[in-house]
């Protein structure tokens, strides 16, 4: 299996070069040529489900067409090597010659879906928890042959829009394997102490979003209250300052003012309640603060708001592409140096053995398990920066 790999991958680069210009030993190095190719030539594909979800219309020639405009958005776009795939599930015709594959809902793989319902006017709605966009249409639009280019615009301009949206970035994305969150309320000069629930309401706001958040990075949060003075609060914040730690402040509104002056640097938030108890509608507005300050302390991207999964599933791919890229700039530095060459040619076998996976996926025209490669190119990036870093030490 690692040989066809190897196989997939060699054949690959030698297509790819052979349409930009030719191959010599002198012009880059083994490394410098796979390096381009993960960086200019390995697409991505992806698969898109067209489905109803009601009794439908018979559009015999709509995936086609929709394929056709897809693609053209893409081209436009400059996202080329980005290929979508569009699999037909509108209707079953067994008499129909089509070499489109037909998905199985039953499979445990995540597949993107276009969900298709007939409704007065054209708009999209992004499932909160699936990888689905449901595209509502008029009869305004079938009848003025509108749908294809409809459908093209929900998938790449919605559902895809977030996996395009980070393709576009130059480096990887942030990426820490785990962060300590503290929620830190903070009472000044003898306030008057309140037991400020927020243990019990931060699981209401943020439980679903540090499940989701934990395909991608372990998500630990504490809620601490600090009693100190104004002469103390510098030094005792600090307790909590670390490193891959996100320290989120909150107080009273009365003490805004005080606080503003004393910690110019923090972002701190602050709450009034008017109860003797405080309550979760005093509590929330921090608690949504909470989880925007962790999903941008990650670089997540902030489209579609509310679907964590589909963020997650793209930083991924994204970064997997670039964690492949950047060990293959430190073998270069190694093999430049002429250190660490058993090393460098091993992990250079596990970035092609990752390579091969994504290219043999390419081929089948299928998406491979993007949650393994993910894990194993950060794996291969951390042991080659370790490696790296102890001949840079001898």
């Amino acid at each position: 299996m690692r040989l066809w790999l190897h196989l997939i991958v060699a054949l690959s680069i030698a297509i790819f070069f052979a349409k930009t210009y030719t191959i010599t030993t002198n012009r880059q190095t083994e490394l410098g040529l796979l390096k381009e190719y993960i960086d200019h030539g390995l697409s991505i594909t992806v698969p898109v489900t067209l489905e109803f979800g009601d009794i439908g219309f018979a559009f015999p020639d709509l995936v086609k067409a929709t394929q056709i405009q897809v693609d053209s958005h893409l081209k436009e776009i400059g996202h080329e090597r980005y290929e979508v795939v569009l699999l037909d599930n509108l209707y079953v015709d067994p008499l129909r010659n089509s070499s489109i594959s037909v998905v199985d809902h039953n499979s445990t793989s995540i597949d993107y879906a276009v969900e298709m319902v007939h409704a007065s006017e054209n708009f999209v709605i992004i499932d909160s928890k699936r990888f689905k966009a449901f595209n509502f249409y008029s009869s305004a639009a079938i009848h003025e042959n509108d749908i294809p280019y409809f459908v093209a615009q929900c998938i790449i301009y919605h559902l895809l829009k977030t996996d395009l949206s980070l393709f576009q970035r130059p480096n990887a994305t942030f990426y820490l394997p785990q962060l300590h969150v503290n929620l830190i309320s903070i009472f000044l000069n003898g306030d008057d102490y309140m037991d400020i629930p927020t243990e019990n309401y931060r699981k209401e706001v943020l439980e679903d979003f540090l499940n989701e958040v934990s395909n991608y990075c372990s998500v630990e949060v504490q809620c601490h209250t600090l009693n100190t003075t104004e002469n103390s609060i510098t030094e005792d914040i600090r307790q909590f300052e670390s490193k891959e730690t996100l320290n989120l402040l909150y107080s009273h509104s009365s003490n805004q003012y005080r606080l503003s002056n004393l910690m110019p640097n923090y972002d701190i938030s602050y709450f009034n309640f008017k109860e003797p108890v405080i309550t979760r509608q005093d509590l929330w507005p921090f608690l949504y603060h909470a989880r925007n300050a962790i999903a941008s302390y990650l670089e997540m991207p902030t489209f579609p708001r509310d679907n964590i999964r589909i963020k997650v599933w793209a930083m991924k791919k994204h970064n997997t592409i670039k964690f492949l890229s950047e060990t293959l700039t430190i073998l270069q530095q190694m093999d430049h140096n002429n250190t660490g060459n058993m090393s460098s040619k091993n992990h250079q076998r596990e970035v092609e053995e990752i390579v091969g996976s994504i290219a043999s996926a390419n081929h089948n025209r299928t998406q491979p398990n993007w949650d393994h490669l993910f894990k194993r190119s950060w794996s291969v990036l951390q042991s080659a920066q370790n490696i790296s870093a102890e001949c840079t030490d001898d």
